[in-house]
C-alpha cells in the first residue's frame, strides 16, 4: 500500500511539473503574440494572416493542453481527498466507541475530516506549485534578467 502512495505522488508530481510547464509556455506565447500585434500595428502588412492565424493555432493548442492537465489533477485530487477522508472517518469511527453513542457524533467527525483534507489540500497544492514556479524562474532567471534590465530604472 505504502508503495502506491510512491506512485500516486509521482504521478501528481509529473503532472503538476507538465502544467508549470505549460504556464510558462503560454506566458511566452503572450509576449510573442502582442509583439506579433505591435509589429503589425506599426507597419502595414508586417506579418500575414498565416503567421497570426497560426500563432492562435498555437495558443488553442497550449490552452487545450493545459485544461487537460487542469481536469486531470482536479480528478485525482478529488479521488484520493476522498478515499483520504473515508479511511479517517473509518479509523476514527473504529477508535472511539464512545462516540458512537453522542448524537451527532459522526456529523462532527466527517465535517472535522473534511475541513481537515481541504486544508491540507489547500496548502499541499500551494506548496508543490510554489516550488515548481521557483524551479521554472530560477532555472529561466539567466534569461530574465538579460532580457531587458532598464525597465528597472525609470
Amino acid at each position: 500500500m505504502a508503495n502506491m502512495g510512491l506512485v500516486r505522488f509521482i504521478y501528481n508530481f509529473i503532472i503538476f511539473v507538465g502544467q508549470v510547464k505549460i504556464d510558462v509556455e503560454i506566458n511566452e506565447w503572450f509576449g510573442q503574440f502582442y509583439d506579433m500585434i505591435q509589429k503589425a500595428l506599426a507597419t502595414p502588412n508586417a506579418i500575414t494572416i498565416e503567421e497570426y492565424w497560426s500563432s492562435l493555432a498555437s495558443f488553442i493548442t497550449l490552452a487545450g493542453m493545459y485544461i487537460a492537465l487542469y481536469v486531470a489533477i482536479s480528478f485525482f485530487t478529488a479521488h484520493f481527498l476522498f478515499r483520504w477522508r473515508t479511511a479517517m472517518v473509518e479509523w476514527y469511527h473504529s477508535v472511539y466507541d464512545k462516540a458512537r453513542k453522542i448524537e451527532g457524533a459522526s456529523q462532527r467527525v466527517q465535517e472535522d475530516t473534511i475541513k481537515f483534507t481541504r486544508i491540507m489540500e489547500s496548502l499541499g497544492t500551494s506548496f508543490i506549485e510554489s516550488v515548481m514556479v521557483l524551479d521554472t524562474i530560477c532555472s529561466n532567471s539567466s534569461r530574465i534578467i538579460n532580457w531587458n534590465t532598464n525597465f528597472l530604472f525609470w
